[in-house]
């Protein structure tokens, strides 16, 4: 009876929920000073997202603006700016089909130290 309940429910769980939800994407983060560019392998270029960030350890996610779809690279792409010099970050992209959460990943990146001769080009 537990066994046939359990199965029930996983099928049930399996229909409603697409798998497509757990799987993840790679984010490519690219630091410097105090901004991070990102590329996302997200291939539906119609898709909508949400980019947010964070210090490293902290609960507090912060808004970005949302990726671009780069018909160029055939990937997302964007930057996070106004971030402090080094400093450890999480980012998280979420991306939306229809109207729904479709997939999302996190990554993590570290802003890069200023050295006193940084040479201006």
């Amino acid at each position: 009876m537990i066994r046939s309940y359990l199965n029930y429910l996983f099928v049930l769980i399996t229909l409603l929920m697409p798998m497509n939800l757990w799987a993840q994407f790679a984010i490519t983060p690219e630091p410097l000073l105090e901004t991070c560019a990102i590329t996302v392998d997200y291939t539906n270029s119609s898709a909508t997202n949400t980019v947010e960030y964070r210090n490293t350890g902290t609960g507090t996610w912060k808004n970005a603006f949302p990726l671009v779809w780069d018909p160029n690279s055939s990937k997302f792409t964007g930057s996070i700016v106004n971030l402090e010099e080094e400093t450890d970050y999480d980012v998280r992209v979420t991306f939306f089909v229809g109207g729904s959460q479709n997939q999302q990943s996190t990554s993590t990146f570290s802003t890069w130290v200023k050295t006193e001769n940084l040479p201006v080009g």
